[in-house]
């Protein structure tokens, strides 16, 4: 994709401002990457993102990517009370049970880390700087979509099963991100800088979209502001908002 209408700031070496992010409607909007980011879950990776529901009813799926006979998948979901999240390789499965506590209408700031060691793989979900659930499991995680039909590509505020879309989220989202490694507490509390979002630039992050701060709140294109250069866009018309986290 061109750059020209979106721009790419070369990570956020301009002084940091957080003016935007952008409101999905849980109709049919969503954010897809034509890219299945595989590379970057078959060993150790962090997710990063800021989230606002403006309901919480149902089952809403914040971020997926699944193979059409769902062995190799990660998804962050919201089930009416909790937000979770479900990272699989080859079938075997690694599930958080993130807090159910938080007012979620709220913005929160949710972090997921996942780490080989070993033989397992251990996980870490964080709410707003803390964590909130841990666990290990027996889990080879090279060998996510090495087997089978790989998972087709990612998105934000749906699911992804294969190339079908659905279970669509109402929430606002600004400052998504993955890094190629498992962030530490100190990392992520960091990060999270008591509520109010700052430059991830220092952590090296593999993708970053900064959700309308790049490209001045106008057209479909979100420019990955990391190090992979893989682009978000915008499909059915989530628009861009300027109530941020702060």
């Amino acid at each position: 994709k061109s750059a020209t209408s979106s721009g790419r700031s070369g990570g956020g070496s301009a002084a940091f401002q957080n003016v935007r992010a952008v409101n999905f409607d849980g109709t049919d909007d969503y954010m897809k990457c034509d890219n299945n980011f595989a590379t970057l879950f078959r060993s150790s990776f962090s997710v990063s993102f800021w989230i606002k529901f403006n309901d919480t009813s149902g089952l809403q799926i914040l971020l997926s990517s699944s193979n059409a006979t769902a062995r190799d998948r990660i998804q962050f979901w919201h089930d009416g009370a909790n937000l979770n999240v479900f990272y699989e390789a080859n079938d075997v499965s690694s599930g958080l049970l993130g807090s159910g506590s938080q007012t979620w209408t709220n913005w929160n700031h949710i972090v997921a880390t996942f780490e080989q060691s070993g033989s397992s793989c251990a996980s870490v979900f964080y709410v707003n700087g803390s964590s909130v659930a841990s666990n290990s499991v027996t889990l080879d995680m090279s060998a996510y979509a090495t087997t089978g039909t790989a998972p087709d590509f990612l998105v934000w505020a749906a699911r992804a099963l294969s190339t079908s879309i659905g279970f669509y989220s109402n929430v606002k989202l600004d400052e998504m991100a993955f890094f190629s490694s498992a962030l530490s507490a100190s990392d992520v509390s960091t990060i999270y800088n008591s509520g109010a979002p700052d430059s991830l630039s220092a952590f090296s992050p593999a993708h970053w979209w900064r959700m309308g701060d790049i490209n001045g709140g106008s057209g479909t294109t979100i420019a990955d502001q990391g190090s992979g250069s893989v682009d978000g866009e915008l499909i059915n018309g989530p628009t861009y908002i300027t109530d941020i986290p702060s």
